[in-house]
């Protein structure tokens, strides 16, 4: 399952985590330090151009020149072997390294990759404590915490079609997290959303470094300050977020660790554990 030694100067970048993560404050803040890199320093977050920046390889739009016709974007197995083609095509168009955001595993599916690894350059990979992304997940997909709960323990679980992204696939949120971490490479960066709270500077910076993007403590520090949760959730007030769904009141909801002590019950944490206990011992998620 490793994708490259290291990570390399040319291919797709993954921003991968699994939903409800923190792949959204981790594209802000590459975004806003590769403004400042590239000359232009950003003061005020535009949420529509994050959204823009490090997009998804889902669009149907990518996928219909390698279907044998427009209404095979409707067929999985088509799909799914189209999307090598796909993600070699963006990696092909850039002279350098180039970010795409995945919320897929790292397994194969209907006898193809999900993630191309014939043309990755490496991966940024998003991690959180699954008993918060539970209470997240709900809100956002308009789900019961137990219908959540459930969906995560999902061998396969997947997405639908819709009228502009192709399908994606989770699998199980321990299936996800091990298809990235479980087989250590230093091409991926593994990262728990309970550090970048914790310690910021320390983390983003190691992000920086990772994508090859060669920022002074000075850059670092301002791309951190504009992307903070409380500065995210004030620009979607202002300006709306394109990846907002339409049910929800506001994609930035809290934000904060530790959520589930508040919101759980002992029930619904003991059959998050019993599923996902052994990717959370790993990552220091097992309540004490």
């Amino acid at each position: 399952m490793i994708l490259l030694d290291a990570i390399q100067p040319r291919g797709i970048v993954w921003l991968a985590s699994y939903p409800k993560s923190g792949n959204t404050w981790v594209r802000a803040f590459l975004y806003t330090l590769l403004m400042s890199l590239l000359g232009t320093r950003v003061d005020n977050l535009d949420l529509d151009a994050v959204a823009y920046f490090g997009e998804s390889d889902r669009l149907i739009e990518y996928y219909v020149p390698y279907l044998p016709d427009p209404g095979a974007v409707r067929d999985r197995a088509a799909v799914a072997m189209a999307r090598p083609k796909v993600q070699a095509a963006i990696a092909s168009g850039s002279p350098g390294p180039v970010m795409i955001k995945t919320h897929n595993a790292l397994i194969d599916y209907l006898g193809a990759p999900l993630v191309n690894r014939a043309v990755s350059a490496g991966a940024v990979y998003v991690l959180r404590n699954p008993l918060d992304v539970v209470i997240s997940l709900s809100h956002f997909r308009g789900l019961t915490i137990d219908a959540a709960i459930e969906d995560m323990a999902t061998a396969g679980a997947s997405t639908e079609t819709n009228d502009e992204d192709v399908y994606f696939v989770t699998s199980s949120w321990s299936e996800h997290v091990a298809s990235w971490t479980g087989r250590p490479t230093d091409a991926i960066l593994p990262v728990r959303y309970e550090d970048l709270l914790a310690k910021p500077t320390e983390m983003f910076t190691a992000i920086a470094a990772h994508v090859r993007m060669p920022a002074t403590p000075e850059q670092i520090a301002h791309a951190i300050e504009l992307t903070t949760f409380e500065r995210m959730q004030k620009a979607e007030a202002e300006k709306g977020f394109l990846e907002k769904p339409p049910h929800l009141e506001r994609f930035f909801r809290e934000g904060r660790a530790g959520q589930w002590r508040e919101t759980l019950t002992t029930a619904q944490i003991e059959r998050i554990v019993a599923t996902q206990g052994e990717q959370m011992a790993r990552f220091g998620y097992l309540p004490t």
